[in-house]
């Protein structure tokens, strides 16, 4: 499963951001990518839309225009304009496909779920999100961890979860340094 990042990496002499946007599927990150771009070209939007290009769309003067947009609806582009006298004026644009593992997923949610189910102490809130997630996004619902969970204390329940983390995550190499 992709998820699809349009990342928008802008500064200024006196101010910055990074801007994060997160799409489900590739066309819409890529309008998302084509918008910032278009935004950027705007004179009334920024700095970069005041400059003179060639005709092929070279910016003249003292800037670097390096680009990737090859729109193969699988691939990730990007569009980086710097100035190159003043290399704290720039706008990045990409676009970043990272891949999510479903078995990652699918343990940290039967982590969250079976946590949340014993000793009564369940949130319901927590429940309906976790049943959502695994509908959503592993085509399954949450009967057998349901049943898996009745009369259970989190004392005797734990080294499952923490064996389950184990074999399908990085979540103890990535949380040792937290502890």
């Amino acid at each position: 499963m992709n998820i699809y990042i349009v990342k928008f990496d802008w500064s200024t002499t006196d101010e910055g951001d990074v801007e994060l946007h997160v799409y489900e599927k590739y066309e819409d990150a890529y309008s998302k990518f084509k918008e910032i771009i278009t935004n950027e070209l705007n004179p009334s939007v920024s700095w970069i839309g005041e400059l003179d290009f060639d005709e092929e769309g070279t910016p003249l003067g003292h800037y670097s225009l390096d680009y990737d947009d090859n729109n193969s609806g699988d691939s990730e582009v990007y569009w980086h304009f710097v100035d190159d006298w003043d290399y704290s004026r720039h706008s990045f644009v990409d676009l970043i496909i990272e891949e999510i593992g479903c078995q990652e997923i699918k343990a940290i949610l039967t982590a969250i779920f079976c946590i949340n189910q014993i000793n009564g102490h369940k949130d319901s809130d927590i429940a309906k999100i976790c049943e959502y997630a695994f509908r959503r996004f592993l085509g399954a619902n949450t009967n057998l961890l349901t049943l898996a969970c009745i009369k259970r204390t989190k004392v005797d329940i734990m080294p499952e979860i923490q064996q389950i983390l184990k074999e399908d995550t990085d979540y103890h190499r990535i949380m040792e340094g937290f502890e």
